[in-house]
């Protein structure tokens, strides 16, 4: 079962993968509780947050996680950040759907097991389709 952690966690984790930071730094500093010196990566971001996760950081970055629960502006966050993809330019978005957006098959994965349950995920001829599983009011 993958573990589960929160956007907030996920925006940590990933904002040190794009700065360069290798899987094998981040575990050994978040495990020493030196999670601190990544402060100069962003500074409006608490890093010594990850320290809560230090018993399972490794299984985090070696097997993956789903986020807890996703809102849209984390989803397109998310899409920005880890794919370098641009709403109105990478994909189109229309009543919280996003649609037309083009991923490698292993973009593709890391998507599909990161999105938590409130989203669904699916493929055609014209791109990967993400759907609010329960539309807001």
């Amino acid at each position: 079962m993958v573990e589960k952690i929160t956007l907030m966690e996920t925006y940590l984790i990933e904002h040190l993968r794009q700065a360069g930071f290798s899987d094998e730094s981040i575990i050994e500093k978040v495990e020493s509780g030196r999670a601190a010196d990544f402060q100069e990566v962003h500074e409006n971001f608490d890093f010594t947050q990850l320290h809560a996760l230090s018993d399972k950081i490794a299984t985090l970055l070696t097997e993956g996680y789903e986020i807890k629960f996703l809102t849209f502006t984390g989803l397109v966050n998310l899409l920005q950040l880890m794919f370098h993809k641009e709403e109105n330019v990478d994909y189109d978005v229309d009543e919280f759907i996003v649609s037309k957006l083009q991923l490698t098959e292993e973009q593709l994965k890391t998507l599909q097991q990161i999105v938590s349950a409130n989203w669904q995920i699916s493929t055609s001829n014209t791109g990967v389709t993400i759907t609010p599983v329960h539309a807001p009011a």
